[in-house]
């Protein structure tokens, strides 16, 4: 199987459209979880070892494809910490 993560648009002005799913942009790494193929992968489908853990932490038969990042206690992304774990 094939897969390449979604990579998310700018837009300079917001929109609202029922067949438009769309995401805040939280500061951390976009990537792949995919439990079939037992791999993690950055948006240039670049293996994310460090990322392993994430991965087995993960139930098996899915596909997630979003944004890696770390909150702090207040829930504010913190991006210098989501390579430090």
């Amino acid at each position: 199987m094939n897969l390449a993560p979604i990579i998310p648009q700018r837009r300079a002005d917001p929109f609202d459209d029922p067949a438009w799913a769309c995401e805040l942009k939280m500061d951390g790494f976009r990537g792949l979880a995919d439990t079939i193929q037992g791999r993690m992968l950055s948006k240039n489908l670049n293996p994310l070892k460090r990322s392993q853990h994430l991965l087995d932490a993960l139930p098996p038969g899915l596909i997630l494809d979003g944004e890696i990042c770390v909150l702090d206690q207040n829930g504010v992304p913190q991006p210098t910490l989501v390579w430090a774990w």
